[in-house]
């Protein structure tokens, strides 16, 4: 058994029950990544390990059926979506809100790794539970980290400076991957290293979406 499903079994890997809804109509390969998804978010377990307080403040515990009360509070359904067109990279992103309560996943969604897809599903219901679905701003230019490298998007190799890809604040879609990860990677009991790693690197990449300074620190200070 390689160490992807090694991954998902070690988080209670088990048949698809889900509150939110999925489409009919969502194709095979991004149904099995979605169910995958939501399974690896369900099966999470903390022990004795202690949430932190924004955590606490977002979702309860660090446990799977809090997330998934999250996600069902905030999404009616999840719906398949398509790129137009398509660039030759894949869509540039991974899925996108939709009206007033669902998420579009797009055909890049099953391309990243297990814990990626589950961020990005609390990702967007986080957008749905604020005001105005909480968009986000333009990266300033030059948008660079603490080594003076330009932040790019992993997906797709390019710069983010200048789009629309940015929060200000800790309170956003950003600021909740940033939680939510640190979090999974300090309190998880059932995740593996290669889970808890990849939490790590995505954190990162969240953090560094957030523009203002003293919002950074109150998330390095959670």
């Amino acid at each position: 058994m390689n160490g992807f499903w090694s991954a998902l079994l070690a988080v209670g890997l088990a048949c698809p029950v889900h509150a939110v809804a999925i489409s009919a109509d969502m194709p095979a390969e991004m149904r099995l990544s979605l169910e995958e998804a939501l399974n690896f978010l369900e099966g999470i377990r903390s022990g004795q390990a202690k949430e932190s307080q924004l955590h606490r403040e977002l979702f309860g515990g660090i446990d799977g059926a809090a997330y998934d009360a999250f996600i069902d509070a905030n999404v009616r359904e999840i719906i398949p979506g398509e790129c137009d067109p398509e660039p030759p990279m894949g869509c540039k992103v991974l899925a996108r809100t939709y009206g007033w309560d669902q998420i579009q996943i797009t055909p890049s969604f099953p391309r990243v790794d297990v814990v990626r897809r589950a961020v990005v599903l609390l990702h967007e219901a986080r957008h749905f539970s604020l005001p105005d679905h909480g968009g986000h701003v333009v990266c300033p230019k030059p948008f660079l980290d603490a080594q003076g490298r330009d932040i790019v998007s992993v997906l797709t190799g390019e710069s983010v400076a200048g789009l629309k890809s940015c929060d200000v604040g800790a309170n956003g879609s950003y600021g909740l991957e940033y939680v939510f990860l640190t979090n999974l990677a300090r309190g998880c009991s059932n995740c593996t290293e290669e889970i808890t790693s990849k939490a790590r690197f995505w954190a990162e990449q969240a953090y560094y979406r957030i523009n203002d300074g003293s919002a950074r620190a109150a998330l390095r200070q959670d």
